[in-house]
């Protein structure tokens, strides 16, 4: 794992305590020995005074020498500037709190949980059945679901967000650890908590999350069709490119493709795409480009015949199309050798329809932010 510069910085400063600790004990040591050196003046020749002062001053030099080794490390070491520090946050909360989206694992690990109470008889004694799916799902929200909670409410303090929304985030997050936390769930035992309790807890836990999430989607916003159809023609009109070698397919896209992906990171990959389709300078079959519509999604595909393209790096393109996984992203290459065609299929996903609103400037209730 790479180390952050977060990180990197504590570890400077552990160095620099250790470093003035060093320095203190030089400074000791050496008022020591002009000490001991005085006392001693009286009864030792001159001679063994030179070689015990000797042995002291090499003792010194060689224990300051690694202090002195790693004194520039800091000074390597760069500041981390405000946007980018910005920029990572902003990238792992729409992570964390895509997982509490329709399609999200942590929702439907709630889910699960809240339908499982919403279910339960009252005070009557569990089956071994209902017990174990119980304990299954209380063992997931307490052991994943939790933490993720964590991060949205960590890099949502870290960006600013509306601190009702974090502190309603927080007060799920403690329900759920105070209603489930050292339940048993036993075969034979009805349940010692409120199911009611949890079921409202883990729809609060939805809600707090997709609320502040609503509420930094403007700047996770971009307009998939005007980037494409740009990069697309000048990549057509490229004089390193073959005639006829890039062709797009826009048909199956309406309007201007709505995505959740912030404009710098969804242009900066569709860029590295394009120059990558470029690199291709056979005149075979041309590299075609698609975009259809899922729900909830809008799917890029790049497909290509591979004998045309021997030097079309499928690797490369995986690298170009990872950074839009950070949001949410799925990214697929299915190699088919028998028809001797390779495909990349990029899902992006589409903000929702509830959320234009706050998209495109327009305020919505209960949704602020500060900052």
């Amino acid at each position: 794992m790479r180390t952050s510069n977060a990180e990197a910085r504590r570890n400077d400063c552990r160095r620099a305590r250790r470093a003035a600790g060093r320095r203190w004990l030089a400074a000791g040591s050496l008022a020591g020995l002009a000490a001991t050196a005085a006392l001693l003046a009286a009864h030792l020749p001159a001679a063994v005074l030179a070689v015990a002062g000797t042995a002291a001053a090499l003792l010194l030099a060689f224990g300051t020498a690694g202090w002195r080794r790693r004194a520039p490390f800091s000074s390597r070491v760069p500041a981390t500037p405000p946007q980018e520090r910005r920029d990572v946050a902003r990238r792992i909360f729409w992570q964390a709190s895509g997982d509490f989206a329709e399609r999200g694992w942590a929702r439907a690990d709630l889910a699960a949980l809240a339908l499982l109470c919403r279910n339960l008889p009252a005070r009557r004694p569990l089956s071994a059945r209902l017990a174990s799916r119980l304990r299954t799902a209380a063992s997931a929200v307490l052991g994943r679901v939790v933490d993720r909670l964590e991060d949205v409410e960590r890099t949502g303090t870290r960006l600013g967000l509306s601190r009702a929304g974090l502190a309603a985030v927080s007060r799920a997050k403690q329900e759920l650890i105070a209603r489930l936390a050292e339940v048993p769930f036993r075969e034979g035992e009805p349940v010692p908590v409120d199911p009611a309790g949890i079921t409202a807890a883990a729809e609060a836990a939805i809600s707090a999350v997709i609320a502040l999430r609503g509420s930094i989607a403007p700047e996770v916003c971009a307009h998939l069709g005007p980037l494409l159809s740009g990069r697309a023609a000048g990549a057509a009109d490229g004089g390193d490119f073959p005639e006829g070698g890039f062709e797009t397919d826009l048909s199956e896209m309406r309007g201007r493709g709505r995505v959740a992906v912030p404009a710098a990171d969804l242009a900066a990959s569709l860029d590295e795409l394009v120059e990558e389709a470029q690199r291709s300078k056979r005149a075979g079959t041309p590299v075609r480009l698609r975009v259809s519509e899922e729900p909830g999604w809008l799917q890029l595909t790049i497909s290509w015949v591979m004998h045309d393209r021997l030097d079309f790096s499928p690797r490369r393109l995986l690298e170009a199309a990872h950074r839009l996984s950070f949001f949410g992203a799925s990214v697929e290459l299915d190699e088919d050798p028998e028809s001797e065609t390779a495909r990349l299929e990029i899902a992006l996903p589409r903000l929702p329809e509830r959320d234009l609103g706050a998209a495109d400037g327009r305020s919505r209730p209960g949704m602020t932010r500060t900052g």
